[in-house]
């Protein structure tokens, strides 16, 4: 340093030492009654709030934090709204009779069934990036556990995600029309909300493995498009390569359209197909057009599977988050 011969962290320790040794310096004595700082005192003391009320807390935060976002909700709604006018104008007043009539109101249900995907999978892939850079924050200040902050983002996000299932049904169902009984349009109903939360679930996941946002933004089209291949709508899903064949089981879009696709076809009974194979006019029954989308499975069965995929996704994303969160 200088005109010395001493590095400057040998400078450093001559200088704290100096400082040490003359008259400002004050030694403190520490209180012997104070515990000592070790791991298991910092594991003791981390959460003092007992696991049910952090949940209570953070889902009351969840659902103020969400009443407040009311311009990205406003956003959500206009853009549900256009689509679902756009599609109103396309699939109007479809007709029941010929091959062109069934491929239009398979096509709407597939195009409903694939909105609702695409809308959680878009909104969740944006903005859990800046909420889980919150979540590491306050995990390093040890304000709550992990779980109870998943659980109260889960349930307290699911009362916002209604309108948008129930603005695209009220846009498209009578406007095409789909099946008019009062079941066939719960059942829809329900299948569409539960499309989008398994889609959020999704959405997580991917979230909780990728953490730069911009990465999230680049892959989504990569994300989206093996749902929509392998749902069965543009390929038969018995032609898929032995590569592929484990994937289909993963696509929950492939169960949304089988329950969407049987509950049109099953209940409402306005539809009479007579479609002409070789110069002879063939009437189909509801097997026979359930088969020609390759629908093979119930109602039961399509929605016990989604439903297992979504509590699949979810688990698969808190484990990740507990792995991910306790190594930053």
């Amino acid at each position: 340093i200088g005109h010395t011969d001493r590095t400057y962290p040998e400078f450093i320790e001559d200088l704290a030492q100096k400082y040490i040794e003359g008259p400002k310096f004050t030694k403190v004595e520490c209180d012997s009654s104070m515990p000592e700082l070790t791991d298991e005192f910092v594991r003791q003391r981390k959460y003092k709030a007992r696991v049910f009320t952090q949940f209570t807390i953070l889902l009351r935060r969840t659902v103020v934090n969400s009443s407040r976002l009311f311009i990205d909700e406003i956003v959500r709604m206009i853009n549900i709204i256009i689509l679902g006018l756009f599609m109103a104008t396309l699939f109007y007043n479809i007709n029941n009779k010929d091959m062109q009539g069934f491929m239009d109101r398979v096509g709407v249900i597939f195009m409903i069934s694939c909105t609702m995907c695409m809308g959680a999978l878009s909104h969740y892939l944006i903005s859990f990036p800046e909420e889980r850079a919150v979540l590491i924050r306050e995990q390093a200040s040890s304000l709550y556990d992990i779980a109870p902050y998943f659980f109260a983002k889960v349930l307290g996000e699911i009362p916002f995600s209604l309108d948008q299932p129930l603005i695209l049904i009220l846009l498209t169902y009578w406007v095409a029309p789909l099946a008019g009984t009062a079941t066939a349009f719960f059942i829809q109903f329900a299948t569409m909300f539960l499309t989008y939360q398994t889609g959020a679930a999704y959405a997580l996941l991917i979230g909780v493995l990728i953490t730069d946002r911009e990465s999230l933004i680049n892959i989504g089209p990569l994300l989206n498009m093996p749902l929509m291949l392998l749902s069965g709508f543009f390929a038969n899903l018995d032609r898929v390569v032995p590569v592929l064949w484990p994937f289909q089981y993963l696509t929950f879009l492939k169960y949304s359209l089988a329950i969407m696709l049987r509950t049109e076809f099953e209940r409402n009974d306005d539809l009479h197909y007579e479609i002409q194979e070789d110069g002879v006019l063939m009437d189909y029954s509801t097997d026979d057009l359930l088969e020609l989308v390759g629908v093979d499975l119930s109602i039961g069965v399509a929605f016990a599977c989604m439903v297992a995929l979504y509590v699949g996704f979810l688990t698969l994303a808190l484990v990740g988050l507990l792995f991910t969160a306790k190594r930053v």
